[in-house]
């Protein structure tokens, strides 16, 4: 997990290097809240929830796939798309 004990996600500072467009930075940030979920991110669950077309999520995710900032993980059922694992970070038990 990769939250600390008050519920925060820790991020690497590297993905405030990242040249985003405000769409991008929405949908990965979105992505990024439901990161330690098991829930699936669909392109109209981020799309609805970020308020954003799906044809807008669609290309904002590929963006993101191609910068290596997601990751897209399919089964037999879904896919789903979860933050590369560079981008979040480990909390140490003294952070607070």
């Amino acid at each position: 997990m990769n939250t600390n004990e008050h519920g925060f996600t820790l991020v690497n500072n590297t993905l405030f290097e990242q040249n985003l467009t405000h769409i991008e930075f929405r949908v990965l940030m979105y992505i990024i809240k439901w990161a330690n979920t098991s829930k699936p991110l669909s392109f109209s669950y981020i799309s609805a929830n970020t308020q954003m077309s799906r044809s807008s999520a669609q290309k904002a995710a590929s963006t993101l796939i191609d910068k290596n900032l997601i990751e897209q993980v399919k089964s037999t059922n879904s896919t789903t798309y979860i933050p590369h694992s560079s981008l979040l970070v480990k909390p140490k038990k003294d952070i607070k």
